[in-house]
């Protein structure tokens, strides 16, 4: 049950960081307005749910719902769908290395060293409070993010290098969490 409130919390802080995201670093033409984010954000969540509940919560799942939400975006911020698509890339991959940092360390070392009846409670703990710091953090310094942004969208073939590298994390977890 635990895991449950989790994971559906850090659904929606995910969805709220790469709607805010996006619009935080296209041009200031093509921005939403907050009820429109709002919108965004709970479409978002809405999809994810569904597809979770149709494709389960596997790694298999995780890069078709990548693969939603990177659409969901571009077509959320159509006149920018680039911009959309850079902003999208880069919260997605600061999320996979999240996950394949805390997993590897929470499967490797934490889990074989912790009774059955706390795995839910240590899943929490390290798998997804970290999940809720870095979206804190993003959300407090997206100027950092909006510099990384900047420089890829000035790159031509840098968008096209970062969708591909995010595919690639994706199969990464996939494979890592297999054994």
């Amino acid at each position: 049950m635990i895991i449950k409130i989790a994971d559906l919390t850090n659904t929606i802080l995910q969805c709220i960081m790469i709607i805010c995201t996006i619009n935080y670093c296209i041009d200031d033409k093509y921005k939403k307005s907050k009820s429109q984010q709002a919108l965004c954000i709970a479409i978002m969540v809405i999809t994810v749910l569904i597809s979770t509940a149709i494709m389960g919560n596997s790694n298999l799942g995780a890069i078709v719902i990548h693969g939603m939400l990177l659409m969901l975006g571009a077509i959320a911020f159509k006149k920018d769908s680039l911009g959309a698509t850079i902003a999208f890339s880069i919260i997605y991959l600061l999320i996979n290395i999240n996950v394949i940092i805390c997993g590897n360390i929470f499967h490797g070392y934490i889990r074989p060293n912790i009774r059955n009846e706390y795995i839910e409670l240590g899943i929490v703990l390290f798998m997804y409070v970290p999940q809720c710091i870095m979206t804190y953090i993003v959300l407090l310094k997206r100027e950092i993010i909006y510099k990384a942004y900047r420089f890829i969208r000035s790159k031509n073939l840098s968008a096209i290098s970062l969708i591909i590298v995010t595919i690639i994390i994706d199969f990464i977890n996939f494979f890592n969490f297999i054994f």
